[in-house]
């Protein structure tokens, strides 16, 4: 859209106070209303007289739009456009988030695709400042996003602000530092913030869900949050994968009540209801508010080293954050996006990540992401590639389970002989077992009937071995080819 011709920088007339929506309605007559932004000349130049905004329509057929501002230029748009089916979202290697729609809340323990695929996460923390200096060049970050998207990775984690927190290197605000992005934080970079842009859709082109935390811990935050929100809604709300964080470690600049507000506020902007949260510690303390749609949770001290922390048992954790959602009658995701950083790769660290991190989140129902330190940063990514064997676990961990119905599963450790391991299933029908060391298990079958197919999985391969069929109807006992760690299945063949 076509305004009046505006400076980034006129202190009398302020380009991005100018505020603009436009008005889009389906072939049904429901009407969305999304925000623009200004955006300079329109290819990053400041300086210009474009307005623009970003929609994703989400029903094929005819629409029409209106824009409305009290810029009366601004406010004489309207016309129509017709959606089609999309003819490149074919076959099962398409990986294009945009083919599945939307990630939404819909009231259960996983978000859902529009398309209606359950997801699991299994994502990056770091780096934190992917946004800022981590890797180098936008081709660098480029890079770095194809080698963990071949990695499975399907989620990372980005930080918009990071003013007076760890990386110091990272806003969305005209200045090339912090200082200058203060003094002018009610005008954006619309270079930048193309970048941005450009970096997301790769993001998404790869499968990658985008975790946009808007504050670093103990960020900067004396700005104009609603301001700050329209902008990061308007030019990114568009992508289909997104969850957005008020904030890692909230607390730290923000009340209890504030972080609910901000949460309030963010959810009123966006007309696209991506699910939202906040990251604090273990106790997070917002079961049940309606502002918040999955958990963003914090285990241990997260600048210590994973290989020497005294984690505690995050089967329990997530089970009790599902079970305290539930029973305050809004059950939603459990996520753990940071543990101890792991500091060094090798089949020591390997394994305890198995068995400390990934099956006690994974098979009590939970979501992760691995935290690492920031030397496997900056090497570039010779260095990203030494995490490549926890990355495979974290893969195989999350393909296991997503052949799984794990949507519908919940904990079964009451059916294990004591301290045997982690059990994940739907009663009477499917069952699955993490023994972090091997060895016997006796496990109570009395809810199944008939014969049990037995499945052990290989967490560190991938491969599977077919054991004997048992009988449900009581105790079986099952002994893992070996003393590592194994993932038994136990599938009720009469069941379905």
């Amino acid at each position: 859209m076509i305004g009046p011709d505006s400076q980034a920088m006129n202190a009398q007339a302020n380009p991005f106070l100018i505020q603009v929506d436009v008005t889009f309605t389906d072939p049904g007559g429901h009407a969305v209303v999304v925000p623009t932004f200004f955006d300079g000349d329109g290819i990053g130049g400041p300086d210009g007289n474009v307005w623009k905004v970003r929609f994703a329509p989400d029903v094929t057929g005819e629409w029409t739009f209106a824009s409305n501002s009290s810029t009366k230029q601004l406010s004489e748009y309207q016309g129509g456009f017709r959606v089609v089916s999309a003819d490149t979202c074919v076959g099962e290697q398409v990986t294009d988030l945009r083919c599945k729609g939307r990630l939404e809340y819909h009231g259960s323990h996983f978000l859902r695709f529009k398309n209606g695929d359950y997801w699991i996460k299994g994502g990056v923390d770091d780096p934190e400042n992917f946004l800022g200096k981590a890797f180098g060049s936008w081709q660098e970050k480029k890079e770095a996003l194809d080698y963990l998207a071949s990695q499975g990775v399907n989620s990372i984690y980005v930080i918009t602000n990071n003013i007076d927190g760890d990386g110091k290197d990272t806003w969305p605000w005209l200045g090339s530092t912090p200082e200058q992005a203060k003094q002018n934080s009610d005008r954006f970079d619309t270079a930048r913030l193309a970048q941005w842009e450009d970096f997301f859709s790769h993001a998404e082109s790869k499968g990658m869900v985008l975790h946009i935390v808007l504050d670093d811990d103990s960020a900067w935050n004396e700005y104009n949050h609603e301001l700050y929100y329209r902008e990061m809604i308007a030019r990114f709300g568009h992508h289909p994968g997104i969850i957005w964080n008020i904030g890692e470690e909230a607390n730290e600049i923000y009340s209890n009540d504030q972080q609910v507000e901000l949460a309030q506020t963010l959810r009123a902007m966006d007309p696209y209801r991506h699910p939202v949260t906040v990251h604090r510690r273990a106790d997070w303390p917002f079961v049940g508010n309606p502002q918040f749609d999955l958990t963003s949770i914090q285990v241990g001290d997260g600048a210590e080293a994973f290989s020497e922390a005294d984690l505690r048992d995050l089967n329990q954790i997530v089970n009790n954050q599902r079970e305290k959602s539930a029973s305050a009658g809004r059950p939603i995701p459990v996520m753990i996006d940071e543990t101890p950083g792991i500091d060094r790769v090798d089949e020591s660290i390997r394994r305890k990540v198995r068995s400390q991190l990934l099956y006690p989140t994974y098979l009590g129902g939970g979501n992760f992401e691995l935290h690492f330190r920031d030397t496997f940063v900056e090497n570039g990514l010779s260095s990203l590639g030494e995490l490549e064997p926890l990355l495979e676990d974290m893969q195989r961990a999350r393909l296991f389970l997503g052949a799984l119905p794990f949507h519908l599963m919940s904990s079964c450790n009451h059916l294990l002989s004591r301290d045997a391991g982690f059990c994940y299933g739907v009663p009477g029908r499917v069952y699955a077992l993490y023994l972090p060391r091997g060895g016997t298990v006796r496990v109570d079958l009395s809810g199944m009937t008939g014969p049990i197919d037995v499945t052990w999985f290989d967490p560190r391969t991938g491969d599977t071995h077919d054991a004997n069929s048992v009988q449900g109807g009581g105790e079986g006992s099952f002994t893992s080819p070996s003393d590592e760690d194994w993932v038994l299945r136990l599938n009720g063949t009469s069941s379905g």
